[in-house]
């Protein structure tokens, strides 16, 4: 379901982006709605839910970058949230959308030099993001655990990275070994 963690992350990602903007070419840029365009590869909900956070932040273009071959409707829900889709090669895959956010981010000093808008990806362009979304991972246990306030006898962990499932359960774990 979109928004059930991914929003959230997205939000302080950004948000850590715009106080500390990004070095490029040994300068610090300013990372805003008026100097940027975010972008971030995805094959489903976290691509929608960044959208909709960036989006909510101010920033007018948004980049979701997908395989080609995906269901027609992970293409929409994408296009729908008010992103703009860039489709690598299917048989390329992961490695597809690495290379064209490699290739987009690599192209800012020329950008820059034509008073263009930067590409940035929240979550890989900004200094620790790692720690970010873990710890955005980890606070929504201890909010789930203060609302239900009782040990949990089973949780399951079915939402997407290493970070979004080590994170939720490393926390789980210290409140109830």
């Amino acid at each position: 379901m979109p928004g059930a963690h991914y929003t959230g992350v997205f939000v302080h990602l950004i948000k850590h982006l715009e106080e500390n903007g990004l070095c490029i070419s040994g300068k610090v840029v300013p990372v805003n709605p008026e100097t940027a365009v975010l972008a971030e590869p995805s094959t489903g909900n976290g691509g929608e839910d960044f959208a909709r956070a960036a989006l909510a932040l101010g920033y007018r273009e948004v980049t979701v970058i997908m395989p080609d071959g995906m269901p027609i409707s992970r293409y929409k829900c994408m296009e729908q949230a008010g992103a703009r889709v860039i489709k690598t090669p299917r048989a390329e895959y992961a490695e597809g959308m690495r290379r064209t956010l490699v290739d987009l981010i690599r192209g800012n000093a020329d950008r820059i030099t034509n008073g263009e808008r930067i590409m940035v990806s929240p979550n890989h362009c900004g200094k620790d993001v790692w720690r970010i979304t873990t710890n955005v991972m980890a606070g929504m246990i201890d909010k789930y655990w203060t609302e239900v306030g009782k040990p949990a006898d089973l949780a399951v962990f079915a939402m997407g990275n290493g970070s979004s499932i080590y994170s939720p359960g490393k926390r789980l774990k210290e409140l109830c070994p």
